[in-house]
């Protein structure tokens, strides 16, 4: 599935399946992420968070939510 453009800008958006991040107890942990290029929205799943999904599941989650406009809703 292909990603629709910022829903805030109409920017360019990017995915990446390794972002490196910091827990809060000090340790580093990987999330997966889509970011827009113009105004730096983004969404992010950290893998430690959810353990049963691989990072290509946690993205096509992020992808259907990142998708989703609320005109597309039904009233």
């Amino acid at each position: 599935m292909s990603l629709k453009p910022c829903p805030f800008c109409g920017g360019t958006v990017t995915t990446d399946h390794s972002v490196a991040f910091r827990k809060l107890s000090g340790d580093m942990g990987d999330a997966v992420a889509i970011n827009c290029e113009k105004c730096s929205a983004n969404m992010t799943m950290c893998c430690d968070d959810h353990p049963k999904y691989s990072p290509e599941d946690m993205m096509a989650i992020m992808t259907e939510a990142w998708n989703c406009r609320t005109r597309d809703a039904a009233p």
